[in-house]
């Protein structure tokens, strides 16, 4: 089932607009019903069939298997669900508010949360929520106060009908992907974020990795002792360092989340900050233990995560030195060194996972290795160039050409036509994986085109898939060089 009204799947479901009459076919062929842990390991303790494998073991003490039917003397056993819910059609509602930048309103800073939850939702969606409300409060008090207006223009979205697919921040993007797409700076998801109270951590697009660090060195740590100049940074790079221990880990997005439609369709750089829970002491759980479950009520969330708010308040303050940056510095804070590093590297060790079918196949990769290359020296040779810029010297019509092309880099690996299986993800770059949703896989098109051609035998997908990177490369590199017309000496 694809995420947004699945009546109008290509286009906003605005009123007047055409709709599929039976959306039916969109629905997974399979039902699915959600039950209580009690009544899990009810249904599947004592089943038949084969074992399941390590990697489908969860926290039950049960044999896990396959089924179908039950051992003896149970094998007789019928189990019935009766399901009681109703398919109608109803009118949702986002909520949005706007503070107009003073210089470049036609950039967007985005900030959301929705506003929707399957039980009680005092960690989602309520958390998120919160903080983004006590950001427009704080937000509208320096306005007021200070007589201040940002650079750029910030966006506060509240999404509607999130647990029925991301309806409303589908549908929100769809209706104005034109000027998202060619605006919009970065998005900041607020989505279940205080769900435990161990350390701060991020899932972040590369081109905001160097921000959401930054941003977090400038905020004292909730749990440090008085007088300390403890930071948020300084615990998050304790509890969660990388691998080498230089630096906090930062997880690429993945899922479908309401951040989807912003960086998989329109290739707008997200993020997503939270406080977790210690992994190393609950290394099965997923997610919080209350995620989506009557018990996730504000009793929970103050006895045992967050008493008096003050992690909340952390994020808040997190998120705000974020906003600050993106819609008032001169220069945009992207990171296009990470994003860089993020495209070669990464990629290419995907890659390299295949040379054998691609030998095998008699597929050559060097054209798109070299585009690759050729892309890397565009980005060395544009960070050379505006490094040492004097900034303060900047004309207006300057610092618009440089943001500007800071924020089509990223669109650059939008393709409209999609993936291929996945037309409703466009971005060649980064996707979800097409059989794995809670996981990010690097240039996607190429890499389940491959994977279709291990099982088939046919790499024509393959490649289109590969000219189309190469493409999209080429693109990338011309925005960094304004390869159209050629680069204006400052």
């Amino acid at each position: 089932m694809l995420s947004g009204d699945p009546q109008t799947p290509a286009y906003a479901a605005l009123d007047h607009i055409h709709k599929i009459p039976d959306f039916n076919t969109s629905y997974p062929k399979i039902p699915v019903h959600s039950v209580s842990y009690s009544d899990a390991e009810v249904l599947m303790r004592n089943l038949t069939g084969n074992h399941m494998g390590d990697a489908w073991l969860g926290g039950l003490d049960i044999s896990y298997n396959t089924g179908p039917g039950y051992m003896e003397p149970n094998n007789n056993r019928v189990v019935k669900l009766s399901v009681n819910n109703q398919r109608s059609r109803r009118d949702i509602s986002n909520i949005i508010g706007v503070i107009r930048g003073k210089y470049e309103k036609d950039k967007y800073v985005i900030v959301g949360a929705h506003v929707d939850s399957w039980t009680q939702g005092a960690v989602d969606s309520g958390s998120g929520y919160a903080i983004l409300m006590e950001l427009v409060k704080s937000f509208s008090n320096v306005m007021k106060n200070e007589e201040w207006r940002p650079r750029r223009t910030i966006i506060f979205a509240l999404w509607d009908a999130t647990k029925y697919g991301h309806i409303g921040a589908y549908e929100w993007v769809q209706e104005y992907s034109k000027q998202l797409s060619s605006g919009a700076v970065a998005y900041i998801n607020l989505d279940a974020v205080i769900r435990g109270n161990h350390s701060f951590f991020a899932a972040a697009s590369p081109l905001l990795v160097g921000l959401i660090m930054n941003a977090t060195k400038t905020v004292s740590c909730p749990f440090a002792e008085p007088g300390s100049k403890h930071t948020v940074y300084d615990t998050w790079l304790n509890n969660f360092p990388n691998i080498e221990k230089t630096r906090p880990n930062i997880s690429q997005l993945h899922g479908d989340g309401d951040h989807s439609p912003f960086i998989y369709q329109l290739g707008i750089p997200s993020l997503a900050p939270a406080y977790m829970y210690n992994q190393d002491v609950y290394p099965y759980l997923p997610t919080y233990p209350a995620y989506n479950t009557l018990v996730d009520t504000f009793d929970y969330l103050r006895d045992f995560i967050d008493k008096n708010l003050t992690l909340h308040m952390t994020v808040a303050k997190v998120v705000a030195e974020v906003i600050l940056r993106l819609s008032d510095s001169l220069i945009l804070p992207l990171d296009v060194n990470n994003y860089v590093w993020h495209a070669l590297n990464v990629g290419r060790e995907m890659l390299g996972r295949f040379n054998k079918t691609y030998e095998q196949a008699g597929i050559s990769l060097s054209t798109l290795y070299r585009a690759m290359d050729n892309f890397s020296r565009a980005a060395d040779d544009f960070f050379q160039l505006y490094r040492d810029l004097p900034v303060k010297n900047l004309s207006e019509y300057e610092i618009h050409l440089i943001n500007h092309q800071l924020i089509r880099l990223s669109r650059a690996f939008i393709v409209d036509r999609g993936l291929p299986g996945q037309p409703h993800y466009k971005n060649v770059l980064m996707s979800p994986h097409p059989d794995n949703i809670n996981e990010q896989l690097i240039f996607p098109g190429v890499i389940s085109a491959t994977m279709t051609g291990e099982s088939s035998g046919d790499f024509t997908t393959l490649k289109e898939q590969l000219a189309v990177l190469v493409l999209a490369f080429q693109t990338a590199q011309d925005v960094l060089s304004d390869g159209l017309i050629g680069r204006d000496e400052w």
